[in-house]
């Protein structure tokens, strides 16, 4: 029995009783019902390539498919498989479509494979329901086309697209590597449902409840001529795309996250702060703590597929490129995001000078790359702490040195302070009035930037010292505070 409800668009098979509903061919029957010396008759004289034909309706079993598409020389003209249910896997494989195909409502209770096919001047593809999963692989679509497809899996590997194209999916894994784009796709997950009204009987899992597709590759894909909308980007592998800083991203579209929390390495306790990722860093990172036989965090490959040139140096060129688009787009917390994977990239190169990576280090270290706005105060309190005690210590005389006059035996006086000095024992160097002045010298130093200070030579350097880190690290904490204001 047909799965779909009748709507009447086509007059309806009188065979099984009243209950099908495929469309009537000969004797007020369809295709399923006829006898087979009267279908092969059928399909002899009247399945010419090209000619118009409907088998709206039909049940199709993988043999009888079969005998259609060789009955036809895999050349179809204008082609109806409008709420055709095809409950055996469907080879559609080398077909070309001349006219304008319809498949809407089609449904497919296995695969459908139609990789290759010559989709010609096809307008409309679905909406098309498949249990299990579609292949486009290295199909053609030459004209503007509208596609509605819900699917456990899309395969769209190699898919060339001549003309603009939007793809609308419901369901769970699409594939776009190596597509080719001509002119703008769009591919967005659908917020509705496509077979309201007229879904088939049984489970509908992909198109009825409200899934967020994955996307697992458009590496080699012109990623100028394509705009993702509400799609789950945590797998998705962007290594060997073209003109990625160029890409639209629209919606809300799902990033990885990094591990967050406290995580050990050996002996070293490690503490994550939660950032948008792509999968690449995570597959590169998992990597090199598996060959140094270090536990990790990261997710490894789930699909055990070689991701090549995914080392730091390609990673950070992707997190670049995507940074910009986001920028672009003004989403600023995940341009941030990804500011700091670059920046991470950079810092894990083993191809860049030692001088470049330790400076990278240093400031990962002291702010965050300007985005960790605690970690920047923690180091600016450090910085003004380690001052303090250096000057309670050893910078601050006793007492203030007197100046002296004298006289230099030409009628001249000449007022001279000597070098402060610091000779008593240390332990009565620690005193609060002595950390009180401490205090209002590094204050002075890093904030206020007045001097005047009576200081041994030693403390003298530590203050030049103050003066050049205590602002800086002022600044980047600034700069780390505006950082989050910004991103909300």
């Amino acid at each position: 029995m047909n799965s779909f409800a009748y709507n009447g668009t086509w007059a309806r098979c009188e065979g099984a009783s009243g209950t099908c509903f495929g469309v009537q061919i000969r004797r007020s029957l369809c295709l399923v019902h006829m006898e087979e010396d009267e279908r092969r008759e059928h399909l002899a004289q009247e399945a010419i390539p090209g000619v118009p034909v409907s088998y709206a309706g039909t049940r199709f079993s993988s043999a009888l498919f079969q005998q259609v598409l060789s009955a036809y020389g895999h050349h179809f003209g204008d082609v109806s498989f409008e709420g055709a249910v095809f409950y055996e896997p469907a080879d559609f494989t080398g077909v070309a479509f001349e006219g304008r195909p319809s498949f809407a409502y089609c449904s497919f209770l296995e695969h459908a494979n139609f990789s290759g096919v010559d989709f010609g001047p096809t307008r409309d593809f679905g909406p098309i329901y498949c249990r299990t999963s579609i292949s486009l692989r290295d199909a053609i679509f030459q004209a503007p086309v509208l596609m509605q497809i819900a699917s456990s899996h899309l395969n769209c590997v190699g898919v060339r697209w001549e003309s603009t194209a939007v793809l609308k999916f419901r369901g769970e894994i699409v594939d776009m590597e190596r597509s080719v784009m001509q002119q703008p796709v769009a591919v967005s997950a659908a917020s509705m449902p496509f077979f309201a009204g007229r879904a088939p009987r049984g489970s509908l899992r992909v198109d009825s409840e409200p899934l967020v597709p994955r996307l697992l590759s458009i590496s080699g894909v012109d990623a100028s001529q394509l705009t993702i909308t509400d799609f789950d980007l945590s797998e998705c592998v962007f290594t060997g795309a073209f003109n990625l800083d160029q890409i639209s991203l629209g919606g809300e579209n799902d990033f990885g996250d990094s591990p967050s929390g406290v995580h050990w390495k050996g002996i070293i306790p490690r503490r994550f702060s939660s950032r948008r990722v792509i999968a690449e860093e995570h597959y590169w990172r998992s990597d090199r703590a598996e060959s140094r036989g270090i536990r990790s965090p990261w997710k490894s490959n789930p699909t055990d597929v070689l991701v090549v040139n995914h080392g730091p140096r390609h990673v950070g060129a992707n997190y670049r490129q995507l940074r910009k688009a986001m920028e672009e787009s003004k989403n600023e917390p995940d341009a941030a995001d990804f500011y700091y994977g670059e920046m991470e990239m950079r810092r894990c190169d083993p191809g860049r000078p030692k001088a470049e990576r330790a400076l990278v280090a240093l400031y990962w270290a002291v702010s965050g790359y300007g985005l960790r706005a605690t970690r920047a105060l923690v180091a600016l309190v450090m910085a003004m702490m380690v001052t303090c005690f250096l000057l309670v210590g050893f910078g601050i005389p006793m007492e203030d040195p007197l100046q002296e006059v004298r006289s230099d035996g030409a009628a001249r006086m000449v007022i001279e302070t000597p070098d402060a000095e610091l000779t008593n024992a240390i332990r009565d160097r620690f005193s609060f009035e002595r950390s009180e002045k401490a205090i209002k010298v590094t204050l002075d130093s890093v904030v206020f930037r007045s001097g005047g200070q009576n200081l041994t030579q030693f403390g003298s350097y530590v203050e030049m010292i103050s003066r050049v880190v205590g602002p800086l690290l002022l600044a980047l904490c600034l700069l780390a505070l505006r950082s989050r204001i910004k991103r909300g």
